[in-house]
């Protein structure tokens, strides 16, 4: 996993460093979290500990939050769940 931020960080460095706009460096997805079991509330709470994860790792490079907020998506499954729809 350090592999893996670490590299998702240069990724998000180079989109800054050239300025690329208009593309998603990463989509945090809560989909497979749903696909797993999870119910709607612990779907979110995994997703959003996986986006916040993305933040401070960014932030720790020195990256200013301004320059890729724009660049993250998220996605959530957003099966019937009857105990959630009301």
């Amino acid at each position: 996993t350090e592999f893996a931020l670490r590299m998702m960080g240069d990724i998000q460095q180079y989109f800054i460093d050239h300025q690329v706009r208009n593309y998603y460096s990463v989509s945090i997805s809560g989909y497979h979290i749903a696909e797993a079991g999870a119910n709607p509330i612990t779907q979110l709470a995994f997703t959003l500990a996986n986006g916040f994860t993305y933040v401070e790792y960014y932030l720790s490079r020195g990256m200013n939050i301004d320059d890729f907020a724009p660049n993250l998506s998220f996605f959530f499954s957003n099966g019937l769940d009857p105990e959630y729809t009301v």
